[in-house]
């Protein structure tokens, strides 16, 4: 008897099995983005670090470093010693779970 060349086995594949179900007491909580904030309408924590920008360029604040100008500006100084008009601010914003290491003794791994 002839083979028939146009032929070909059956390819049989098993479906991929079901996620697994989550771990039960393991949620991730709702983590708000932060925002903008205009300096004209809330001022930074006193005792914090946040994000600065005069609207060009990003800066990392510290709340005792602000200062108050002659002309009431709202101002951080630099190392260069010309400083940065502060115009905006937000928080810092958590590292995402992935980079946090994993000897870390305050986050709960599930």
């Amino acid at each position: 008897m002839k083979k028939a060349s146009n032929i070909r086995p059956l390819d049989i594949r098993r479906p991929d099995p079901p996620p697994a179900p989550p771990k039960v007491g393991c949620r991730r909580k709702y983590i708000p983005i932060p925002t903008w904030v205009d300096i004209k309408e809330k001022m930074p924590p006193e005792n914090g670090r946040f994000l600065v920008s005069d609207g060009d360029y990003i800066a990392v604040g510290f709340g005792n470093w602000l200062y108050r100008d002659p002309n009431g500006k709202i101002r951080m100084p630099a190392n260069n010693g010309d400083g940065m008009d502060v115009n905006y601010w937000m928080p810092i914003p958590e590292l995402p779970q992935s980079k946090v290491r994993k000897d870390s003794k305050n986050v709960k791994h599930c």
